[in-house]
């Protein structure tokens, strides 16, 4: 009845800009809702 989360890691071999833009967006949402998290605070999905 807490908070379940999923955590993937991901490789990159070479230099592609295309995932390198997408793993950026992906950096700034988690760091956004990171901001907005607070203790004890229901989650939905």
């Amino acid at each position: 009845m807490g908070y379940n989360g999923c955590i993937a890691h991901t490789y990159i071999v070479g230099r592609d800009t295309y995932w390198e833009r997408v793993l950026g967006d992906v950096v700034e949402a988690i760091k956004t809702e990171l901001n907005h998290m607070k203790p004890s605070t229901p989650v939905k999905h």
